[in-house]
């Protein structure tokens, strides 16, 4: 271990724990080994059991790191979040963005699964337990559902602004199954321009490639899985 710190992010109200798990960072030199530079931990009051570093994600010069803590409860209970490290030679390691969805609720699991664009200025961020009842791109997150208390899934990407980063797309899968799991796998090509969204306990079973919503008659078999491209 060359060194070790803690990362100061954007602080939560307060009354939480300060430790809500690690990240390692090891940049390979130019035709050397790798080193150990240095231990990220989100810092500033985040509730013990956040599970920060459930998922991580590298940008392909490895400048950038996005991880998620989906238990992280500073909004609700579980709704997650995800952080966003940026490395520069003359700082190192600074912590970016510390991003949870405008209307995340209780067990939404947002930061499931992240995944980072070659450039590192696109992010994409899974909440496979959301619960708004919408389709497609950028619809009102709208609770309550029904059935009461189901759920399905969801994924968001994100762009920097200025100093920060903004939500640019609400993304919903095509139908709606409840307890779907849409974004429990998440995947960005490195140009940014397609998004492959996993859904294992979707039911339809049809085994074929479909170009939108599969038809009301489909065969259903509980837990089949679909894969969603954007």
């Amino acid at each position: 271990l060359r060194r070790q710190w803690k990362s100061r992010l954007p602080r939560v109200p307060p009354g939480r724990s300060q430790r809500a798990g690690p990240v390692s960072s090891s940049p390979r030199p130019a035709g050397g080994a790798w080193e150990d530079d240095g231990l990220q931990e989100a810092a500033g009051g985040i509730r013990a059991g956040a599970r920060f570093g459930h998922s991580v994600a590298l940008s392909a010069d490895g400048r950038t790191l996005a991880a998620g803590a989906p238990h992280e409860s500073s909004i609700a209970p579980r709704s997650g979040a995800a952080y966003l490290f940026t490395h520069s030679s003359g700082s190192g390691w600074q912590a970016q963005a510390f991003l949870k969805p405008a209307q995340g609720g209780s067990d939404d699991l947002f930061g499931t699964r992240v995944a980072l664009s070659a450039s590192g200025r696109l992010l994409a961020v899974s909440a496979p337990q959301e619960r708004s009842a919408t389709t497609g791109f950028d619809a009102a997150q709208n609770r309550p559902v029904s059935p009461p208390n189901a759920t399905f899934g969801a994924a968001y990407l994100f762009e920097p602004e200025g100093s920060g980063w903004r939500p640019s797309r609400f993304i919903k899968p095509t139908n709606l199954q409840a307890g779907m799991l849409f974004g429990q796998s998440l995947a960005l090509s490195a140009d940014g321009e397609s998004l492959a969204v996993g859904a294992p306990q979707e039911n339809t079973r049809l085994g074929r490639i479909l170009g939108g919503a599969p038809p009301a008659s489909a065969p259903q078999t509980r837990w089949a899985g679909a894969v969603y491209l954007y």
